[in-house]
C-alpha cells in the first residue's frame, strides 16, 4: 500500500505545477531543440541533447520529489537519489564524454522513437486530461518522473552508435515503480505510457546489443 491516493497525488501536482509555472513550458520548449537537432545536426549537438536531459532529470530529482513528493511519501528521497544519479550518469555520458550522435531519419527506429517522443510529451497530459483533471495537475517532461523517464528512453533510441547499457538501468528501474504505484493506486490509464516505454527500453537494448556484435 502506499500512503496517500491517486486524488492526493494529483493535487499534489497541481499545487507543484502552479508553484514552478512557466518552468513546465521551458522544459517543453527544451524538448522542441532536442527534437530539432536530432532533425538537423550540428556539431556538438549531442552534447546539448544530454545537457538537456540532465536538466530535467535533476529539477525532477530536487523540485519534484524531495521538495514536493517528500510531503506524502518517505520513500521520495530515495528516489530523489536515483534521479539526481541518472542526471549524473548522463552528464558524464552525454556531456562530459560527448560521443553520442542523435539523428532523426526515416528509418523504422528512428520514428519510433520520435513517437516515443510524443508519447511522452502529450500521452501522459492528454491521459490525465481524460482522467478528469485540470490542467495544473498534469505531468509534463522536464517537472514530473513518468514523462521525463519516457522521453529519456526515446531519445536514447535514436543514439548513435549506440546508448551505453547503463544509461538504461535507472529509467527501467523508474519503470517498475511507476507501474507499481498506478496498479496500487488505480491509475490504470498510466499502463498505456509504461508499456510504451517497456518497448523502448527493450530497442534501446537491443541496440546496444547490435552495436556491441558488430
Amino acid at each position: 500500500m502506499l500512503p496517500y491516493s491517486a486524488e492526493v497525488l494529483y493535487a499534489l501536482f497541481g499545487h507543484y505545477n502552479q508553484a514552478i509555472w512557466p518552468v513546465p513550458a521551458l522544459f517543453l520548449i527544451l524538448a522542441a531543440v532536442i527534437v530539432a537537432l536530432a532533425l538537423r545536426p550540428v556539431p556538438r549537438a549531442g552534447r546539448v541533447a544530454g545537457l538537456i536531459l540532465v536538466l530535467a532529470w535533476i529539477w525532477t530529482a530536487i523540485g519534484f520529489h524531495w521538495l514536493y513528493f517528500a510531503q506524502i511519501n518517505l520513500a521520495a528521497g530515495g528516489y530523489a537519489a536515483l534521479f539526481a544519479l541518472q542526471g549524473l550518469v548522463l552528464a558524464w555520458s552525454l556531456v562530459l564524454k560527448g560521443r553520442a550522435t542523435f539523428k532523426l531519419d526515416r528509418s523504422p527506429v528512428a520514428l519510433a522513437a520520435l513517437a516515443v517522443m510524443i508519447c511522452a510529451l502529450f500521452i501522459y497530459p492528454a491521459l490525465d486530461w481524460w482522467a478528469g483533471h485540470p490542467w495544473p495537475q498534469w505531468r509534463l517532461f522536464g517537472t514530473a518522473p513518468g514523462p521525463t523517464m519516457l522521453f529519456t528512453l526515446g531519445v536514447l533510441l535514436l543514439a548513435r552508435p549506440r546508448a551505453p547499457y547503463h544509461l538504461l538501468a535507472i529509467p527501467v528501474l523508474w519503470l517498475v515503480i511507476d507501474a507499481w504505484s498506478a496498479w496500487v493506486l488505480g491509475m490504470t490509464q498510466d499502463f498505456i505510457p509504461a508499456t510504451i516505454a517497456l518497448v523502448a527500453a527493450l530497442g534501446v537494448l537491443r541496440q546496444s546489443r547490435r552495436s556491441v556484435e558488430q
